[in-house]
């Protein structure tokens, strides 16, 4: 509902599933939702009150278990009516500066923050859903970047990217149950392009072809039509899935 959008219903996903949708991507902000070891959910402003807050919130923060329970019915109304449910850290990450409040910055100065975040996070929405059939799809983030805010690749921010993911993917396999085997969505920094290999993070993953790579194309339909054909030859090239999960076309 932050974009403006009105709050989903069950009437509204039985619809979306009778017109022929196979798949929805359920995009959720977690960080605005962490509690202190007392309930109280952590003040979300430009600075949590201070340094030494945000990083507790980050590392510790407990999910407001109304809000879990909200995205474990969408998540719950979506597979009820067979459609695949994609889920990921969304507006955590994204275009940021170094005093943001957004947690995920894929940058060295920042790098336990990041890492603390998403043990935090992944901990506790893995271990929640990890009983979840093949239909639920985990995205490990969205349109993350650096403190700079810049969404260009580069061979170190690729690095870094890489290197994380080899340390989030086994963390969900080691969670067991079904997290051992289930799909799992990459993107690559900046979220805008695709990956152009995966050796730095296709072999920490035990499962075999359980792994996903993405990208968001909001281009001319000539661009949309290469970003599908490009889709297909990374799958090929790769031997991965890949997915463009936000598109649009631009006049």
């Amino acid at each position: 509902t932050v974009g403006g959008m009105i709050p989903i219903t069950e009437e509204y996903i039985k619809y979306l599933s009778e017109i022929g949708i196979q798949a929805i991507r359920l995009p959720i902000t977690w960080f605005n939702v962490l509690e202190d070891e007392n309930g109280n959910l952590y003040p979300v402003n430009f600075n949590y009150g201070s340094n030494d807050v945000k990083q507790n919130a980050y590392k510790n923060g407990k999910i407001n278990e109304e809000f879990l329970a909200r995205v474990t019915q969408i998540v719950n109304w979506i597979i009820e009516n067979d459609m695949y449910c994609i889920i990921n850290t969304h507006h955590d990450a994204g275009c940021n500066n170094a005093n943001s409040v957004l947690p995920i910055k894929m940058d060295g100065a920042h790098k336990e923050q990041t890492y603390n975040y998403f043990t935090n996070i992944w901990t506790q929405v893995g271990e929640h859903f990890k009983n979840y059939g093949s239909k639920l799809l985990f995205e490990f983030f969205n349109e993350a970047s650096d403190s700079s805010g810049s969404m260009t690749q580069t061979d170190q921010r690729s690095a870094f990217v890489a290197e994380l993911l080899t340390y989030l993917i086994p963390l969900i396999r080691n969670q067991g149950s079904n997290n051992a085997n289930r799909f799992l969505v990459c993107p690559a920094y900046g979220g805008v392009s695709f990956w152009s290999n995966i050796d730095g993070f296709k072999d920490s993953d035990t499962a075999d072809d359980k792994l996903i790579i993405t990208t968001h194309k909001y281009e001319s339909a000539s661009s949309i039509r290469n970003a599908v054909s490009s889709a297909r030859s990374k799958m090929n090239n790769l031997g991965v899935g890949a997915i463009i999960d936000e598109i649009g076309k631009l006049h």
